[in-house]
This record gives structure tokens, sequence and C-alpha cells, in this order.
């Protein structure tokens, strides 16, 4: 080949060879490049909604390019293409480069668990039997690249179990990441003991096992004594407490010792603190804790009881003998009637006054000091001119005053405020009444139906089912019309509306309260399987929606059915029977054939008025009735023989007997919970209801508030009916009722504590949170906010703006607004913010965001300005924003360009230009 070909040859070799460095293709770790690519060094991710975003195959900034294309990629970071730069100086390595390449161009690569298991083996240090050891922990991890699936863990060995851990069966751990497994020792007799944890998963050498060992021994024993064994109390007033005596409790065993209960006889002794409780245990070898009693007579005269304190070693219970004598005192005895009051009111007007009563059934004169409203709508609620309590009046013994609450709301929703009045009758001071009101708008219409779904048995196709009834109801507070009465839905066409049954119509209005009623029937149009439709009844700002169902069944065919489908009798005390009714409906479309129903064992028995046969679609009804011979639970059949295909159909019986007792439980069972209260304010009062579930009535022993935070809550008599020495039958109950009062700032929570001869209760949490009394501050960031948009040619995207109260009471956020051609939006925009519409409240360190956008996609400079209750009235945050406008390829990209203006195709031109021209230099 001649010189000058040669040369030509090498020339054009080279420019191919400087184009081909943008599409250098390199195998890789697609898995390790999807993480680098989703958490890059150097301060920006590649995954960055402002570079390529999250989604690779989208081809933002035409990321594709870079597939399987390292080369292009490291020629991006050399020429710091759409600001790529930041990633020179081997933040990101021609191996790091290689694996994101490979990820580009395969991003749904997955790699392969592995799993290894540390310690492999536990060895628990010796433990009592029928107590547990302390938790030790299994790590489980997974060093490979794919997620490792937990089908299973098992823990063999009956003296062992599972106790707490992050990892769970069908649960996963990533790649590089590891979950916990707790096991606990729990051995049942004495001796060496052995087990095993075995972990299921999908990783190679599945199943892991972790082998499990301890040695159990036997309990030592426990010796209670309690000193003194008895408290005299002398003379106390009635309705004062004496001051405190403690007793002390103490254990010189060898074994730890349990307290089970405290309890005293008679309700004028009560446990006033100590460290004793329910659950505490004294160690062994001289442990020990305290019991106060205070002495509270309820009449006049000598009293007597006994402080018992069970617990789990012998000679239980230890007793302490009890001993006062109560005296009269002259005292005012104050009761707020009633101790709530309810509003419903149009915003901006008036309500009518409703009355509280302040009485003094005590024998010295009540003297009023103050009267106060507080809470988060105090404002919207006034004391009326002419009330005869008010600030210094005396009310005498055996008398009264009355004073009127008026209720204007300022804003729809709930409005709540409390009322205290304080007087000299410490014991009750301050009487409080919650002020309940609910602001409304423009009175309306409200659609309400009494039943949310018909179910219709099996039906023959071409046949139609018995009608079933739907009442529609207004139960708003104006006068309303119906405008639609329809059915629709998958099988609209196998549903029907009655005329004969329904006389809702669209044509008259409904008043307030007044109902009508809409009749359905059932006929399936195909001969099997279940349809479906809806009832929808609107009116013109309110709707409901009644869900139909039923199931079509061939023509020719009888059908069981019963309802219910079990019966279960819970928990019969001996001696005592229970009954149950059930129906036996023929669902199918011919004659049901049946010999007559038989129970088993001989504790249940059977009446009934079932025929020897049934046509389609008729029933009879049967009535079970379970009488226990013995404890514990006993199941039981029904069985019925008949010409169904489904012959013989079983219906499942089940009970349990149980000795008598009675059985002591709360409503609510999730405790009480106070909203949001200054420190040092009362919030209204709430109550708890402890009812006896139970079969024997029971004696309620001892009525305790404890933890830390006791303090707080403050009992309010005249919403509480329960005592200590009070008997409760079967069925009955009685109230507990507290206000909130919190003494500091955060969270402030207690548990209320009853103790009672039988069926004892959990005990019941009360919880608030005590705000600052101090000054709002309010705080917005950022405080200068720039828009832009992710890309060219797109819109500027909202920015947050967060509204925060730094300071120690409550911020009354007034309005939120913006100057012009930019929005703030709150929580009803769909795309808005977490702040309510203005006006709202910040509790302190409470904090809510606005979203700032521009109106239009052009240049923008304002401010968006927040008015509230804090000093200084205004603070305002800086907004400036332009669109980025630049068409074609441009930052972040790390492909070859699209157009012939992009700078990555010009700088290559001019070195392959610049190349040839020197090779032309250069001698053949």
């Amino acid at each position: 080949m001649p010189s000058t070909a040669i040369t030509t040859t090498r020339r054009w070799s080279l420019l191919a060879a400087i184009f081909l460095i943008a599409g250098s293709a390199h195998a890789a770790d697609a898995v390790r490049g999807k993480q680098l690519y989703n958490n890059t060094p150097g301060g920006t991710s590649c995954a960055n909604s402002s570079c390529h975003g999250t989604n690779v195959s989208a081809n933002r900034n035409k990321v594709q390019r870079g597939a399987n294309n390292p080369s292009l990629i490291q020629s991006a970071i050399n020429n710091d293409t759409g600001g790529m730069g930041i990633y020179r100086n081997n933040v990101l390595t021609s191996t790091d480069i290689a694996d994101i390449a490979a990820y580009i161009a395969n991003p749904n690569a997955t790699g392969s668990p592995t799993a290894a298991v540390s310690p492999t083996s536990l060895n628990f240090a010796s433990t009592a039997t029928g107590s547990t050891s302390a938790t030790q922990t299994v790590t489980l991890s997974n060093s490979g690249s794919g997620p490792l699936s937990i089908s299973s863990i098992t823990v063999n060995g009956s003296d062992f179990l599972r106790s707490g851990g992050s990892c769970a069966a069908g649960g996963s751990v990533a790649a590089g990441s590891s979950c916990t497994i707790g096991v606990a020792f729990k051995p049942q007799t004495a001796g060496s003991k052995t087990g095993s944890l075995s972990i299921a998963h999908n990783a190679t050498g599945s199943p892991s096992s972790v082998s499990l060992s301890g040695t159990a021994t036997t309990p030592a024993a426990a010796n209670p004594a309690v000193s003194p064994n008895t408290m005299s109390f002398g003379s106390v007033d009635v309705g004062s407490q004496s001051a405190a005596q403690t007793a002390t409790v103490s254990n010189s065993g060898t074994a730890a010792m349990q307290i089970s209960s405290l309890s005293i006889t008679n309700s004028a002794f009560g446990i006033s603190g100590g460290t004793c409780a329910a659950g505490t245990t004294l160690a062994a070898g001289g442990g020990s804790c305290t019991v106060s009693v205070r002495f509270a007579p309820g009449s006049t005269g000598a009293a007597s009881g006994t402080l018992n304190i069970a617990h789990n070693a012998s000679a239980s219970p230890l007793t302490v003998a009890l001993s006062g004598s109560g005296t009269t005192p002259a005292a005012p005895v104050a009761q707020l009637s009633p101790t709530s009051l309810s509003y419903s009111q149009t915003v901006g007007s008036s309500s009518a006054a409703q009355t509280l009563t302040l009485s003094n059934s005590g024998s010295a004169a009540l003297t009023i000091s103050a009267l106060t409203i507080s809470g988060a709508a105090a404002s919207e609620y006034r004391i009326t001119t002419g009330s005869s309590c008010s600030a210094g009046a005396s009310v005498a013994a055996g008398s009264s005053c009355s004073l009127g609450v008026v209720f204007t709301p300022n804003s729809t929703g709930s409005r709540n405020a409390s009322l205290a009045i304080t007087h000299n009758d410490s014991a009750h001071s301050p009487s409080s009444a919650s002020l309940n009101g609910n602001g409304t708008a423009a009175p309306a219409g409200q659609v309400s139906v009494n039943r949310l779904s018909l179910s219709y048995p099996a039906q023959a196709n071409g046949s139609r089912s018995a009608s079933q009834t739907v009442s529609v109801s207004n139960s708003g507070s104006a006068p309303m019309q119906l405008s639609s009465i329809a059915i629709n839905g998958t099988n609209a066409g196998d549903f029907a509306i009655d005329n004969a049954l329904s006389d809702c119509n669209t044509t008259s209005s409904m008043a307030v309260g007044a109902s009508c009623t809409v009749g359905l029937s059932f006929a399936p149009t195909v001969s099997s399987g279940s349809r479906s439709a809806a009832l929808s009844i609107s009116a013109s700002n309110s709707s409901a929606t009644v869900s139909l169902s039923g199931t079509a069944a061939p023509a020719g065919q009888p059908a069981v059915t019963w309802n219910p489908g079990s019966l279960d009798f819970g928990n019969v005390p001996l001696g005592s029977s229970a009954s149950r009714s059930l129906s036996l409906s023929n669902s199918g479309t011919s004659t049901l054939t049946l010999n007559a129903p038989v129970v088993s064992p001989t504790a249940y028995a059977l009446s009934h008025n079932c025929p020897a046969s049934l046509a389609a679609g008729a029933s009879c009804s049967l009535t079970v009735a379970f009488t226990p011979d013995r404890s514990g639970s006993l199941g039981g059949t029904l069985t019925l023989q008949s010409n169904a295909a489904t012959s013989p159909d079983n219906l499942a019986l089940s009970g349990a007997g149980v000795a008598a007792a009675g059985q002591l439980g709360w409503q609510p069972s999730a405790g009480l919970s106070y909203p949001d209260t200054a420190v040092g304010s009362a919030s209204a009062s709430q109550a708890a209801t402890l009812s006896n579930t139970g079969s024997a009535s029971v004696v309620i022993q001892q009525i305790q508030l404890a933890g830390a935070n006791s303090a707080d809550f403050s009992p309010d008599a005249a919403g509480t009916s329960c005592s200590a020495g009070q008997s409760l039958a079967p069925g009955a109950n009685c109230t507990l009722s507290f206000a909130f009062v919190p003494s500091s700032v955060g969270a402030r929570s207690a548990s209320l504590n009853v103790v009672a001869d039988a069926g004892t209760p959990p005990a019941l949490s009360l919880s608030g949170n005590g705000v600052g009394s101090g000054n709002a501050l309010l705080s917005l960031n950022p405080s200068y906010i720039t828009l832009t948009s992710n890309a060219p040619n797109q819109p500027m995207q909202p920015e947050a703006l967060v509204l925060s109260n730094d300071g120690g009471a409550v911020l009354h956020i007034a309005a939120v607004t913006a100057t012009a051609g930019l929005q703030a939006l709150n929580s009803s925009s769909p795309s808005g913010g977490t702040c309510p519409p203005p006006p709202f409240d910040l509790n302190p360190a409470q904090s809510c965001t606005v979203m700032v956008a521009a109106l239009a996609d052009q240049p923008v400079s304002g401010s968006v300005d927040v008015y509230s209750d804090a000093n200084p009235a205004k603070s305002s945050a800086s907004v400036k924003g332009a669109p980025l406008s630049n068409a074609g390829a441009g930052g972040c990209s790390i492909g070859p360009p699209d157009q012939p203006g992009d700078p990555i195709w010009l700088l290559m031109l001019l070195i392959a230009l610049a190349v040839l021209a020197y090779r032309r230099r250069q001698p053949s």
C-alpha cells in the first residue's frame, strides 16, 4: 500500500478512535452500579430530579447514551458536561463508572442473597423453673447482592421461646443488611435443656440453625413480713384526711417475692403512696417496699379495716389492722350541674343562653373567688350579665347560684372550651364544666340510610326473590329533596326497585328527621354465580350507597342455608343455661325434604318448628340451649339429613363452662386521652365507666392513680360514682371522672388502678400533653425562596415554606397571603402543603407547610406574608423565580448531542480537526 494511503488510513483510524471513546462498552456489576447511581458520591446523586431522575428508562437528559458506555460517561465528567465535573479527581473511579454504565443498560439487574447467622449457638445462664432468662440475640445477615426472603422462623424445644427482634417470617433482608431474632430461656422443669432455632430462607444452605442450651434450677423460697401490723389514726374530720402512716413489707427469704395486689376492706381507709404496688418484686435477702395509708372518714363514728397485701409466697396475705374515728367538720360542699353544655350554632350568630347551677350542700358558706373560661375557643363563649354566680359572691349553706353561657362561633367545626369556678371548697375547687360547641354553615339536609348492604339467598334463574327494604332519612338541619334513586353496577339488571314497597320520590321535599322507604328484589339473569350491584340515592349536596349482592342458582335444586353459620355460647356459669336462635332456609329452587335435626353432646338441647319439607324460599326456626356439665370448652354439632346435595349439613356449636365469677372492665378500654392543655389550666373532665361483665358481684377494694404524672390528673367528684367498698352486681357499672391539669410542658401520663375482690381490671391509661403559657413565636424557613424548572421549557416547581411555633404559647395564624404572580397553597389544594386553611392554631414546637408556586411560567418576584398574633404581627419570606428556557441538549447530559450546536459535539469536532492537521504536517 502506498505510504500516502497508509498515512491517510492511520489518520482516519485515529479519528474513529476519538469518536468511539464515547461508545466503548464495559462489562461490570449492574447491581453495584444501581447503588452508585442512586447514591452518587460528590454531593449530587445521578438520580436527582434535576439531573437524570430515578427512572433511567425515561432517558432524561440523554442518560441512555451512557448504557454500557463508561468512556462516554468519563468524557462527560472530564468536560464538566451539565455540571458532571463534580465527579472528577477520582470521586468516581473507572470501576464505579463502568458499573453505573452497566446499570443504565440493565436497570432491572438483581443479585442473589448470601445468608449467615451469628452466633451459631446460644448458652443461657442458669434459670429457675417458671422464670424467663434475659433475651439473647441472633443476627441474620445478607452479604449477597440480592434480597434475602425469610419463609419461617422456628424455635424447637418447649423450654425456649422467641423474644422480640426485627426478623419476621415473610419478611426480607436487603443486600448488605441484617435483622435480629431474640431468644429467651423459660424452663418448665429442672435439669439441662437443649433446643434449636431454625431460619428458613431463599439463600443457599437454608435453613440456618442456631443451637440452644441452658440449665434449669429449682427456685428458692421467700419469707415475707410487714411492720407495723397495726395503725391507729385517731379522730379525723369527715371530708378530710389524716396524715399518712407507713408500713414496710420485707422479704428475708432466699427467693424473690412478688406482690400481686394491695387492698383495704373499708373505703374510709385508702392507700396514698409508697413503693409497693401490684407487680412489685422484693429481692431475696432483705428486699423491701412501703405502703402509705390515710384515713378519710365518710361518716362520723369509729371505723376499722384491714390492709391486705397479697403475694406469691406462703402465708398470703400479710395484714395490717386499721382504726380511726370520724368527726363532723363545718365546711362548704360545692357541686356544679350540669358538668357539660353542648351547642350547635350557625357561624356568626349567638345561641340562647344555657344555665349552670352551683349549689352548696355543706354546713358553711361557699365563697366564689373567680370564674374563668379557657381553651382553644374560649373567646367564643361569654357569661351573661345578671348571672347570680360571680367573683366575690357568697353562697349560703343549702343555697345555690346560677350563671348563663352564650356561644357565638366564629368558624365551622368543633369549638370547645371549659368553664372553671374557683371557690373555698378545697375538695372540689375549681368546679368545672366543659363547653362543647359546633359551628355550622348555612343549614343543609343530609341523606342517611339505615343499612349499607342487602344480601339475597340463592335464587333460581328467571325467578324473583322476596323484597327487602332500605329506610332513607334526612339527618341534616334543613329540608332536602332527593335528586336521584337508581340501581347501577356490574349486574344492575338483576336487581329491581319494588314500587309497591317504595314511597321515596324525587318530586317532594323531606323535612328534617323525615324518612321514606325503598324496596328491592333480586331476579338473576344467569343460572349460577355471584351477582352484585348498588343502590345510589342522591340529594343536592349529599348521597348514600347501599351494596346489593345475591347468588344465582340452577332451577330444580334444594339448598340448605343456616343463619348464622355457627353458634358460640361463650362462657356460661356452671348450673345455668344460655340459648341461641337460628334459622334454616331452603335457598334452592325445589322442595327440601328433611329429617328431624339433632344435636350432640347432651350438654346441648334443641327445639324447633321445622316441618318435614320446606318449599323453595321457605324457612323455619330453631333454638339451641347450652347447659354445661363441667368446666372448660365443650364443642357440639347440629346435624341435618335432607335431600340436598350437601347432606348431611352440620352446624358447629361451641361454648365453655366456667365457675360463677365477677369480672370488671373499662369503657373506653383504650383509656382517656385529653386535648392539649396549657400548663396550670384544667381541661374538661372525662369519665371512664367501670362495668361488671361477670356472673357474680364484685367488691371494689381500692381506687388509685399511679405513675410519674399522676398529680396532673385531678378527680372530678361530680362525675364520679365509683367508691372503695362499693359492690357491683353482674351487669352493673359506675364511673370515675378526671380533669387534666398539666404541671409542665410535654407528654403527661398516669394509670388508674382498681383493686377488687375478684375480676380486677387492667390498669386504665390517662394521657395528655401540656403546652406552654408564654409567648408565641413564628419562624419561617427558608426566608428566601427560589423557584425554578426541573428541566428546560418545563413549568417552575413549587417549593415548601415551613411555618413553626418556636414559642411557649399557642400561635394563632390569621392569614397567609402572596403577592401578585404567586400563590401559597394549603391542605385544601391537591398539591398543597400540610397547613389547614387560615385561621388556624399551632401549638408550641408544632409546624406545618405551605407550597409556594408561580401563577404563570414567567419570571416572578414577590413575597409570602404570614399574619399572626406573634410579635411582629406580619412575617415574610422573599420569593424569586425564573423558568429554564434553553432548548436542546443541556445540563447533566452525558451522551452525544442532538443538535450541531451542542458544545460536546463542537469540542469533539475541533479535536478531530486538530489531529488531522497535525498528521498532515508529518512526513509520509
